[in-house]
């Protein structure tokens, strides 16, 4: 039974920014109130498992928000849709697992998305692609992007019975929007039409073509999730990355069922060039201008991948501006806390570690097969006790080291060193053992690799995000567990000499 379940409300804390920024270019979201994008870092179906989602619209506009869950092992867009928001709406949805093993999406919200969601829910698509089995769709991350604000003065049919997209179609009354087919006749009436996406489709730069009855993105969304071990009686909240200043020009606005542009908006396709991140030193703030990058995804296999699931040859338009979002999400590490036990399950902790650019080409890696953990990497005791050595360069000893994180969405599970089985917090099919010396304390893990670079800049580290989760029982009995999340703190190596 599901109760005295304690959920922490964890913020996520990318970066602290002291220092005025570049207004327009694309920054972190510290303030909480004007992003265009937020990255979720993790859904889990597998074992048991329910994610929740929480989006809210905070702005006066009818909002265009695109709605992608990618799988965890090659970032492969297993199911995505429009939404389209209210001013002030709130959309909630829920993400488990059906009676055929595959992840499965169902909500109760009534606001409206395109196309319609049905009651009965509708399966994740993981198995359209050679690469990818139903168990690496079974968990993964979330991408949210505002498309644009909906054009309060489009209209639908003939006068004098022409009806506005937004005042009878998308407004909720008394909880409901007044009719979600009006946004079915805007797109097959031609008042929607595709563009604006800062991506090259079949030989089109798109970035010119401004998207029918869509203008330009306002920001102001929010959110938070949660996941639910119904086994356990666990729950552990999870903040998303939040993005501002992603796109400014005008609209993207794209169909999920269209094989050349369904991976459009995506994470590189804004048209902001520039980034603000903090410098090292955390007393003024750097903007760099990046250079456009190719047209594609993260590897020779992703990109066939890509191409298997939705017909013809090649890669698939997702972007030729991967660097401004990758630069400011970008670390060199992180660190977090840890709390495992020595006997049972009653104890423990799962890192979640995210790389949500991997899939645009940013990676710390050449070829983009695997993120190693660096020599820099230790962890210690609550009271300073010695940092755990090992004689292969890692820190600290582990019987089963995990010296390389090969996946878009990787789980480390601690355990006691001398204890082989993680507790596995979250249940991931692929998590990682991990071991440490100590029951509790702290950690800090160091990448290693090549940078990134648009030819005259470079990005150290690897953009990054992701919390700890962690569980504890205080009496015994499952019906006493308590869940915990804590966003990692990241290490950023920051210059002023333009790029990272």
């Amino acid at each position: 039974m599901f109760k005295k379940t304690k959920i922490a409300a964890a913020t996520v804390a990318l970066l602290s920014i002291a220092a005025v920024q570049n207004a327009s270019a694309v920054a972190v979201d510290e303030s909480g109130n004007h992003a265009q994008v937020l990255i979720f870092p993790y859904y889990n179906t597998n074992n048991g498992f329910i994610s929740a989602y929480n989006i809210r619209n905070t702005s006066d506009d009818y909002k265009a928000v695109k709605v992608r869950f990618r799988e965890s092992k090659l970032s492969n867009d297993v199911l995505d849709f429009n939404v389209y928001m209210s001013p002030k709406d709130h959309f909630s949805i829920s993400v488990g697992v059906n009676a055929e093993g595959k992840a499965f999406l169902n909500t109760a919200d009534k606001t409206c998305t395109y196309p319609a969601i049905p009651a009965a829910g509708v399966a994740f698509k993981g198995d359209v692609y050679t690469a990818t089995k139903d168990v690496d769709a079974r968990e993964g991350y979330l991408e949210v992007i505002e498309m644009g604000v909906v054009d309060k003065n489009a209209t639908v049919g003939v006068a004098p019975n022409a009806k506005k997209i937004t005042e009878d179609g998308i407004l909720h009354v008394a909880g409901v929007p007044k009719d979600c087919s009006l946004v079915a006749k805007a797109w097959n009436d031609g008042v929607f039409t595709e563009g604006g996406a800062n991506a090259v489709v079949n030989g089109v730069n798109h970035e010119p073509v401004v998207p029918g009855a869509i203008l330009r993105p306002t920001g102001g969304l929010q959110g938070w999730s949660f996941l639910l071990d119904y086994d356990k009686g666990n729950a552990n909240v999870a903040m998303p990355a939040a993005i501002r200043n992603y796109q400014t020009a005008h609209g993207q606005h794209y169909l999920s069922s269209n094989p050349d542009t369904f991976l459009l908006p995506s994470l590189a396709s804004g048209n902001r060039a520039e980034s603000t991140v903090m410098d090292n030193g955390g007393t003024s703030s750097i903007t760099t201008t990046w250079l456009p990058a190719p047209d594609f995804v993260l590897t020779t296999l992703g990109q066939a991948e890509v191409a298997l699931a939705n017909g013809g040859a090649g890669p698939k338009a997702s972007g030729v501006n991967p660097f401004p979002i990758a630069h400011v999400l970008a670390a060199t590490g992180l660190t977090n806390d840890y709390l495992v036990t020595t006997t049972g399950d009653s104890a423990g902790t799962d890192w979640v570690i995210t790389f949500p650019m991997r899939k645009h080409g940013i990676n710390a890696i050449a070829g983009g097969t695997s993120i190693p953990m660096g020599s820099g990497t230790v962890f210690y005791g609550r009271e300073e006790e010695a940092v755990s050595v090992s004689t292969d360069g890692f820190s600290p000893v582990s019987s089963t080291p995990a010296t390389t994180l090969t996946r878009e969405v990787n789980i480390l599970s601690f355990a006691k060193t001398g204890n082989t089985t993680p507790t596995n917090v979250l249940r991931s099919e692929y998590v990682k053992p991990y071991g440490v010396d100590y029951a509790s304390g702290w950690g800090t893990i160091v990448y290693g690799g090549t940078p990134a670079s648009d030819g005259a800049h470079s990005i150290g580290g690897v953009p990054t995000i992701g919390f700890a989760a962690i569980r504890g029982n205080y009496k015994a009995g499952a019906e006493n567990v308590i869940g915990e999340s804590i966003p990692h703190t990241f290490l950023r190596n920051r210059t002023p000499a333009g790029g990272v």
